[in-house]
């Protein structure tokens, strides 16, 4: 993706409230997969929450006190998520502040993060069944946050990995896992570390990574500077892949040893058939 369509996507998203962003960006760019689209937007509002969260946890008293006022008057469900939409913030973390308050108020303490990370999993665990129902829906609802899209973007990483690990062994090249890297001591390792080289388009590789996400600028110095300038440093060059997309002008580390690609390689040259190849020229060669 062009910088200045990854610029678009951004200003709708500038454009619109946090509810109405997707249903705006397909709209906009029918063109492009949902997946990168999520991507993009869930990202962005991540980084907009750090910028912003600090207002809404000063603000935690008055939205409590809101909260119970519609508790008391038997609102219909799913009032904390319309109050949420209403502050711009995301469900989960909206029904986060509130939860804290609601414990806060009945038990006269401070609570663990534990504590609340706990009841936000389970939220049939809260004592309450008004705030049990609500949360529930506020974490049901949520598309960035909570642990219903958390579960959600696990299971996406897995299910990429796996990908990569099945295209591995029907090509017939061996490699190492991050558990059995870490067992051997490495810090810092990525999905897969491959046991011998390989060539993709003459460049070569020794390790694959694997992001089940858009490669925006932020994100992909972030990573360049806490794993894949590691992963060049200990292992030589290697594979980044942004699976929703990236932005096309950060690819520009190739001769350095990262190169990225939204899919699995293609025009793989093995070790073994590379020497086949040589091997071949040479009795051809009487």
């Amino acid at each position: 993706m062009k910088i200045e369509v990854y610029k678009e996507i951004i200003y709708v998203l500038d454009s619109n409230k946090m509810n109405e962003s997707m249903h705006f960006l397909k709209l906009k760019f029918p063109n492009i997969s949902e997946g990168t689209l999520i991507s993009i937007y869930s990202q962005y509002y991540h980084n907009k929450v750090k910028s912003i969260c600090h207002k809404h946890l000063r603000n935690a008293e008055k939205y409590f006190r809101q909260y119970c006022s519609s508790a008391l008057n038997a609102n219909s469900k799913g009032f904390l998520y319309r109050q949420a939409v209403e502050h711009n913030y995301p469900p989960s973390l909206y029904a986060r502040i509130i939860l804290e308050q609601f414990y806060k108020h009945n038990l006269k303490q401070e609570v663990s993060k534990s504590f609340l990370s706990k009841h936000m999993k389970e939220p049939k665990q809260i004592s309450d069944d008004i705030l049990s129902r609500e949360v529930e829906i506020c974490n049901q609802e949520d598309d960035v946050y909570g642990p219903t899209t958390e579960k959600i973007k696990h299971e996406t990483g897995l299910k990429y990995e796996k990908i990569v690990s099945d295209f591995l062994h029907e090509q017939n090249i061996p490699y190492a896992q991050e558990e059995t890297l870490r067992k051997e001591g490495y810090d810092k390792t990525p999905d897969f570390k491959l046991i011998l080289p390989i060539s993709i388009n003459n460049y070569v590789i020794n390790w694959i990574e694997c992001k089940a996400l858009f490669g925006t600028e932020d994100s992909h110095k972030s990573y360049l500077e806490n794993q894949f300038w590691s992963y060049t440093n200990r292992f030589g060059p290697g594979l980044v892949i942004y699976w929703f997309g990236y932005i096309d002008e950060l690819n520009i580390n190739a001769e350095r040893g990262i190169i990225l690609t939204d899919h699995l390689p293609k025009n793989i040259i093995t070790l073994e058939k590379l020497l086949d190849d040589e091997l071949e020229n040479f009795y051809l060669s009487f």
